[in-house]
């Protein structure tokens, strides 16, 4: 089990992850080409945020 403190981590990560994923999946299609090439760098850093908050939850004290 995944103690209440670490779980925050785990469910805002996630959450940040799939927003971000579907923020670059899939807004850019409904978006003119212009402003595509901002959205979908949005989405990745995202992404990649919560892959972060993600591994704030998984660091273990020495």
């Amino acid at each position: 089990m995944i103690p209440a403190g670490r779980r925050r981590y785990w469910v805002a990560g996630t959450i940040l992850a799939f927003v971000g994923v579907g923020i670059a999946r899939l807004l850019p299609q409904a978006c003119a080409p212009d402003v595509q090439r901002y959205i979908r760098p949005l989405g990745v850093l995202l992404a990649l945020g919560g892959i972060f908050v993600i591994m704030l939850g998984t660091k273990r004290k020495l």
